[in-house]
């Protein structure tokens, strides 16, 4: 059940794939595969009307048999007694057969080779009832897992208070440990655009991020997008009080639906639109960075409101990066860049349009932060002051170098990204390239800000000099903590509802210096 190494080099790669599945179910699906080109050979004997016949019935099994699989079968058997019941399946097409061409002296023999059959069957669905539908670690338990069109979704607690969330066993769609780092991606957008009433959150997952926006006491609506129902019921079922209950929250409406229909058909309908974080390397989510959706979340914006597109760049490489960036300045010519942490190992970063840089009502800001200090209910500092906002500015987005804009019509990053997660020719855009690369924009930016909050807006940079010092055990880096008091703004340092657990980094403040 372990997923293969994507290092794996492409050729070792299918090797592998082929040798799994030759050995897994290559035996069946030759025998499976043998049966209509033997009946279509006794057909063309009986003629053209037999042969049409077979055929329509070939292409009515072929849809039928996928659309039950995938919506019956697996959810209700899971992914190896399916395989069961599908040869069960067969095994009563055998007898049936057997039995009309069996004479009467040898039903008794027939009758031993069903009871036999039958046996053999119900003895697999037994033990195959048992088998891993995705890997459990030591120290893991598994809460619940369901197949569904989708794959398979899983609920694991891996230890005290964390939860996860696993998608088709390869991939983690959140967890408990992140709820205060999801909620940022909500605070900052709301926060920047200071009167939001109306919100719409492009991906659900473990609900992190919905919950921040409904933290927000002055929002009135909020639209929560997520095309899986089983992420949906699970994020309902096991992640409430990480999410803060928010789908007992009358303000939140929820659609099972592709987030690119849903903005394509509310156009002035939002305030702010929160893209949640997508790879570009799973099938299909590439499209949530085309040109043509950002036209249409444009659309669907509000005058004066915000859109900000929340990037992992841990899984993204720089010609990658780029090409989003490229794609998001031809919609949103004013975008600038946020941060959503001091990370270096899976830096995230928010593309935000809308509304220049030069024109974000800070007086706004702090009025919007201090509603959220009056109501309690948000601990993060970063959220409750202005400042912390400032600190996670970073500038105006640069035009990056000439390329490709990614589009329905070229799928350029879906392309681009499925060819590079083999093997990994190109690395992610993380560590010391994408620091250097934050420096320069920050410093684009730093004359645009306020006087009075460039102090802040550089203290930002420093903490991700001091995470970059910590990664690298550079002799720079006790100098570097000594600073800290002095650096950080006193409103955040005399905070006394602030919680310095949700600072996002490596190093955590502690009182008035910082610490592992």
């Amino acid at each position: 059940m372990r997923i293969l190494p994507y290092e794996l080099p492409p050729l070792p790669y299918v090797w592998e794939v082929m040798k799994l599945g030759g050995v897994a179910v290559g035996p069946a699906l030759v025998a499976a595969g043998l049966i209509f080109p033997l009946l279509l050979r006794d057909a063309i004997t009986a003629g053209a009307r037999r042969v049409g016949v077979l055929l329509a019935w070939n292409g009515l099994g072929g849809w039928l048999g996928a659309e039950l699989c995938q919506s019956r079968l697996a959810p209700a058997f899971g992914l190896w007694t399916t395989v069961t019941v599908l040869a069960a399946g067969y095994g009563a097409l055998f007898v049936v057969v057997a039995l009309r061409q069996t004479r009467s002296s040898n039903r008794s023999r027939m009758s031993a080779v069903t009871t036999a059959l039958v046996l053999t069957l119900a003895a697999s669905a037994w033990f195959t009832r048992e088998l891993p539908q995705t890997t459990v670690n030591r120290g893991e338990r598994l809460a619940a897992v369901t197949v569904g069109r989708e794959g398979v979704v899983a609920t694991l607690e891996c230890g005290p208070g964390d939860w996860q969330m696993l998608f088709n066993n390869s991939y983690t769609l959140g967890g408990t440990k992140a709820q205060f780092n999801q909620e940022r991606q909500a605070h900052l957008p709301l926060l920047l655009h200071g009167r939001a009433r109306a919100v719409a959150c492009l991906g659900v997952a473990t609900g992190g991020t919905v919950g921040g926006v409904a933290l927000h006491p002055e929002i009135e609506r909020i639209e929560a997008i997520e095309l899986s129902p089983l992420v949906l019921k699970y994020a309902r079922e096991f992640f409430g009080s990480y999410h803060r209950q928010v789908f007992a929250d009358p303000r939140v409406r929820f659609f099972e639906e592709d987030a690119r229909s849903i903005i394509a058909a509310r156009p002035g309908a939002y305030d702010v639109v929160v893209g949640d974080l997508f790879l570009p390397w799973r099938t299909g989510e590439g499209r949530l960075f085309v040109l043509e959706h950002y036209q249409n979340v444009r659309r669907s914006l509000k005058p004066g409101g915000l859109f900000c597109q929340w990037l992992p760049l841990f899984q993204l490489t720089r010609p990658q990066f780029e090409t989003i960036a490229r794609t998001f300045r031809e919609v949103f010519p004013d975008a600038f860049l946020v941060r959503a942490d001091f990370y270096t190992e899976m830096p995230i970063l928010g593309l935000v349009g809308g509304r220049e840089l030069a024109r974000v009502d800070w007086p706004q800001v702090a009025a919007a932060c201090a509603r959220l200090r009056a109501d309690g209910s948000i601990t993060d500092p970063l959220a409750r002051h202005v400042e912390g906002v400032a600190m996670m500015i970073v500038g105006p987005l640069p035009a990056p170098p000439p390329g490709p804009l990614n589009t329905l019509a070229n799928a350029w990053l879906e392309w681009d990204a499925g060819k590079n997660i083999l093997e990994m020719r190109t690395p992610w855009f993380i560590g010391v390239p994408c620091g250097e690369y934050v420096r320069e924009v920050h410093r684009a930016g730093q004359t645009i800000l306020p006087p009075e909050l460039r102090a802040a807006h550089d203290v930002g940079q420093f903490f991700l000099t001091l995470e970059i010092a910590a990664k690298l055990q550079l002799p720079a880096l006790a100098d570097l903590q000594s600073q800290t008091h002095d650096r950080m703004p006193g409103s955040l340092l005399r905070d006394k509802g602030a919680d310095w657990r949700q600072w996002p980094m490596r190093l955590k403040p502690a009182g008035t210096h910082i610490v592992p």
